[in-house]
């Protein structure tokens, strides 16, 4: 976690609103979960704090049927562990978003 600390520049900050959690924040931002957790070690993900929302150079893609996680890897010359250590997946299924 510290090397993907290292990794990032601040983009901007947002104060979390109501119902906002991780899952909702990484879709609104287009930030992996990894990232944001990373970025604010420390905090306390709740309404009403301002976290760091971290410049990433990461795109979103949605999976294809015939897509598998060994497949995405191939195509976008991207290392197994890395896509692991950003998606937090154990799977892909068609019409999912992963970071790329």
């Amino acid at each position: 976690m510290n090397e993907m600390k290292e990794k990032y520049q601040i983009l901007r900050f947002y104060k979390m609103e109501k119902n906002d959690n991780l899952m909702s924040i990484e879709r609104k931002m287009k930030v992996p979960i990894s990232l944001l957790k990373a970025a604010n070690e420390n905090i306390v993900f709740a309404r009403g704090v301002t976290i760091i929302i971290p410049k990433t150079n990461y795109k979103l893609y949605e999976v294809k049927p015939s897509d598998t996680i060994q497949s995405i890897c191939q195509e976008f010359k991207l290392e197994k562990g890395a896509f692991y250590e950003v998606n937090d997946i154990k799977y892909v299924y068609p019409g999912m978003t992963v970071f790329i």
